[in-house]
């Protein structure tokens, strides 16, 4: 696990376990002082989406952070809000960048497993002091970029994030050995597709197209080449893009993650407007997955040259 993100995980255990003292072990936290949130960098008035770049910055790097907070206040960005948990839609203001990021900011909340702090309704007073009357501790459990909404799961303890380093348990082929039903079957084709997207986000890895018909769900270790459906070996790309990739018509460095082309037309008739291989959710392909088709792409760029 990443130092730093441990230590802010550890950081908004603490911070939990005070807001529930505070309420006198509540759940949800109630009566939790707006000077204790505000001391404690946990939310700021009139963000919405609270990020404090200065401190999650470190732990991604997309340079946008991971969210700390979203306050839910009135009805026109919530779907539902129950004790189980919410759905609400993007930030939608007049700064379409700041939105985009904030938006960013809590898939990368999802992806590093961190917990949120959801603060709901309108402050009240208390004791002669301006207190929120409901905090939530919640994950990110789904995003939606067609509809443009999240779903968080309210949760009493805060989550263990996930190892950040590579695992030695990824195959990149079907082995031989007898395995269950579901495994010899394989994933369905639309079952892969949609948990290949809600891992790498809406978006082709190589260009800016986000429109889910325009999609694939592409493997990287071909299907003809015995490759597994692991969702390591997959990565989302666009039709047009897809082709190209599965034809070795460019091919992606596996170590610098930057894009290489089988020619100058190609690379300007296809239109890549990255220079490297980038998906939505800043989560990456395991990288013997591209070490394999990057030696696939150099045997057939050394031949084109020739």
């Amino acid at each position: 696990m990443n130092a730093l993100i441990a230590a802010e995980l550890e950081r908004r255990k603490a911070l939990w376990e005070e807001m529930k003292r505070i309420s006198g072990g509540n759940v949800p936290a109630d009566k939790v002082p707006v000077s204790f949130v505000r001391q404690n960098d946990i939310y700021h008035p009139q963000a919405g989406t609270y990020v404090d770049q200065a401190r999650t910055l470190p732990l991604t790097e997309d340079g946008i952070g991971a969210t700390i907070s979203i306050r839910l206040r009135g009805n026109r960005y919530t779907n539902y809000i129950n004790e189980d948990g919410a759905k609400f839609a993007y930030p939608d203001t007049s700064n379409r960048g700041a939105d985009r990021n904030r938006v960013q900011a809590s898939k990368n909340a999802q992806r590093l497993n961190l917990p949120i702090f959801i603060i709901i309704g309108d402050t009240a007073r208390k004791n002669g002091r301006s207190v929120y009357e409901r905090i939530e501790l919640a994950k990110v459990v789904k995003y939606d970029d067609s509809d443009k909404s999240f779903v968080v799961e309210f949760i009493n303890e805060t989550p263990i994030p996930p190892s950040t380093e590579e695992t030695d348990d990824f195959e990149l082929e079907e082995s031989g050995k007898v395995k269950s039903a579901r495994e010899r079957i394989g994933l369905r084709q639309s079952e892969f597709r949609s948990s290949l997207i809600e891992k790498y986000g809406l978006k082709c890895a190589v260009c800016n197209v986000r429109h889910p018909d325009l999609l694939d769900a592409a493997h990287i270790v071909a299907k003809a080449e015995r490759g597994t459906d692991d969702l390591r070996n997959g990565i989302v790309l666009c039709k047009n893009h897809h082709a190209a990739f599965d034809n070795n018509l460019f091919g992606i460095n596996p170590e610098s993650k930057k894009l290489v082309f089988l020619s100058k037309e190609i690379k300007q008739e296809l239109n890549f407007p990255q220079r490297k291989l980038k998906t939505a959710t800043g989560v990456l392909p395991n990288i013997k997955a591209l070490r394999w088709k990057w030696k696939r792409f150099q045997k057939v760029l050394k031949e084109a040259n020739q």
